[in-house]
């Protein structure tokens, strides 16, 4: 949030609607190839880019369009969050679902700067505790939905499978470095390597804690 400052924004906090997976009809996604010449839903230039780094065949279809295009093989495969899969019921029509984690999705709640300022200390409090008690229930909510979709999903026949964090990297690697230069254009060098100074800084901490752990 640190960059909306320079556009008199005062940043509060982020809803989810979490993780976006990877379903198909062909085979679970374990290994990056596992994804060659796969046909699956192109919707916007960047996703485009980012999912043809990884020999992804694209086909432009509408999400109004998408189940009847799955239902009818006219593509093998979509991307999507786990929720949206169970409740637009597209588990009728794919196999496999791959918690690949690609993309995640939050939402950023903040206010105009001087309308922050312009309240009192007792004003401002009730604000942002009344967000952030917002922000924790619907993560939670979030984090249950996905669990009970997960449940749903398996019970109506489809095959989930985790994905390596070694895959998971190599996705990111080649889909982040195809895009890199449209970002940057964009939001501007310096916010993009803010951010990515930000992201390795949590990834060496996870590491850490992780091979602690083991």
């Amino acid at each position: 949030m640190k960059p909306l400052e320079n556009q008199n924004l005062e940043g509060i906090g982020y809803m989810e609607i979490g993780f976006r997976n990877f379903s198909n009809s062909k085979k679970p996604i374990e290994k990056v190839e596992d994804l060659f010449n796969l046909k699956i839903r192109g919707y916007n230039p960047l996703q485009i880019k980012a999912w043809e780094a990884l020999d992804v065949t694209m086909s432009a279809v509408s999400f109004n369009e998408l189940y009847t295009s799955l239902q009818q093989n006219l593509i093998d495969g979509q991307e999507c969050a786990t929720s949206s899969f169970y409740t637009e019921k597209f588990y009728e029509t794919q196999k496999y679902w791959s918690l690949t984690k690609h993309v995640y999705t939050n939402f950023l709640w903040y206010a105009n700067k001087d309308f922050m300022n312009s309240l009192s200390n007792e004003e401002r409090e009730i604000i942002m505790q009344a967000a952030q008690d917002s922000i924790v229930y619907e993560r939670q909510l979030v984090a249950e939905t996905e669990e009970d979709a997960l449940q749903k999903i398996e019970s109506a026949g489809v095959q989930v499978n985790e994905v390596s964090r070694e895959t998971k990297r190599e996705m990111s690697e080649k889909m982040n470095e195809s895009i890199k230069s449209d970002i940057i254009q964009k939001c501007g060098q310096e916010i993009y390597d803010y951010v990515m100074e930000q992201v390795e800084l949590e990834r060496n901490n996870f590491d850490q804690v992780s091979g602690e752990s083991k």
